[in-house]
């Protein structure tokens, strides 16, 4: 795995504000392209933008360079957001800078949202306050609300987005250890990254934000919701994002949830608990009882629990046969059956 410190920028950077602004970017031109008119039109000083070209096509970082001449761009391989994020959060450090603001791609600025984290984070009352978000609102609604913080479940570990932003507020107020804050649109003070530690660039991506989320409240930081700060998130990106998994993203997802189970559940019984209701989830969410037919996300649904349960993280490496799928996802099925049938007696009682 390459090191935030191995890759090529163009020149140094001036500071002029508080805030680096780092925006990784996997062969998402047009999408690009808008996250940064939209910050140009909130009269945001281009200086203060890291594009992180995670090994996109040449045609990508010459047409944000034409068109964007203030936008400094560092190049390298794909090693995945969690890589990228650490990118941004090295070049913040190194030049002075107060925050670094993590931002997809696929996300559109609005209402002067830079300047409202700033300065929300800047409130003497939220010296301790490690990372926040905007409400991020979907790119093609936005009068719905993808995310105004995330209820994690440490009994499986998953997760689920809160869609109202006075819930999410007070949930991540009253309860950090049972929620997270999305990499989507990560404001971070990076004093707080400096002392939790930067992006597991194992997860390469999906779940890295809430093992980043977790290490910031264990070492005392918390996480706040800007209610007044609005992102629109397309969620249509290379990945296919939340608003429709793609087998690239079922993979991730499901792998580095073993990941988390790895790093936060203490002590054999608290894994051997938690581990089938995992399996469950995984089952009840990406395969279900059709399993005989195999499709590309329940296959690669298979191969994420595969290589979780073996410890193979950083970018997939291999793929499993067809007839090994098969087999797994039939020993899978009847694995979690015990889970199943007690979920449904809970429910009937």
């Amino acid at each position: 795995m390459q090191s935030p410190g191995s890759y090529t920028m163009e020149n140094e950077m001036p500071v002029t504000s508080s805030v680096l602004i780092t925006v990784p970017v996997h062969n998402a031109l047009a999408h690009a392209l808008d996250c940064l008119k939209s910050f140009e039109q909130e009269g945001q000083s281009m200086a203060d933008i890291l594009i992180v070209d995670n090994g996109s096509t040449n045609e990508t970082a010459a047409t944000i360079k034409r068109l964007f001449p203030q936008v400094k761009i560092v190049r390298q391989a794909n090693l995945g957001y969690s890589a990228a994020a650490n990118v941004g959060i090295t070049e913040s450090l190194k030049r002075n800078y107060k925050y670094t603001w993590l931002l997809n791609s696929d996300t559109v600025v609005l209402r002067k949202t830079p300047w409202t984290l700033e300065t929300f984070m800047d409130l003497p009352e939220n010296r301790r306050v490690g990372a926040c978000s905007p409400v991020i609102y979907r790119g093609d609604d936005a009068s719905v609300v993808d995310f105004a913080g995330g209820w994690l479940n440490r009994a499986n570990w998953s997760v689920r987005h809160i869609n109202d932003p006075a819930s999410g507020d007070k949930a991540l107020r009253a309860k950090p250890l049972e929620t997270f804050l999305t990499g989507s649109a990560l404001f971070i003070r990076n004093r707080a990254a400096t002392e939790a530690g930067m992006f597991d660039e194992r997860f390469f991506m999906y779940w890295e934000d809430c093992d980043f989320s977790i290490r910031l409240v264990n070492h005392g930081w918390g996480l706040r919701l800007v209610p007044s700060a609005v992102v629109l998130h397309r969620m249509q990106g290379s990945s296919g994002g939340n608003g429709g998994r793609t087998p690239f993203s079922i993979y991730y997802e499901t792998r580095n949830c073993f990941l988390l189970w790895r790093q936060y559940s203490k002590g054999l019984i608290s894994r051997l608990i938690t581990l089938p209701r995992i399996l469950h989830w995984i089952v009840r969410t990406f395969i279900n009882r059709r399993f005989s037919l195999l499709n590309e996300a329940k296959c690669a649904a298979v191969e994420g629990v595969v290589d979780g349960l073996a410890g193979r993280y950083g970018q997939k490496a291999r793929s499993l046969t067809k007839r090994q799928i098969q087999v797994i996802a039939l020993l899978l099925w009847y694995a979690v059956l015990p889970v199943r049938l007690i979920s449904q007696l809970s429910q009937v009682k």
